[in-house]
């Protein structure tokens, strides 16, 4: 087994994080301009 550099792993799980909580903030936003064009 090849060694994963520290860095290069920490990298990777920030990468995936960010990819769990950048779902959930871009469909918020979404959800936000719908309901303030309905407001309008």
């Amino acid at each position: 087994m090849k060694k994963i550099p520290k860095q290069s792993l920490s990298n990777l799980f920030l990468k995936l994080l960010g990819g769990m909580f950048g779902i959930p903030i871009i469909l918020t936003k979404l959800l936000e301009r719908k309901i303030s064009q309905r407001i309008e």
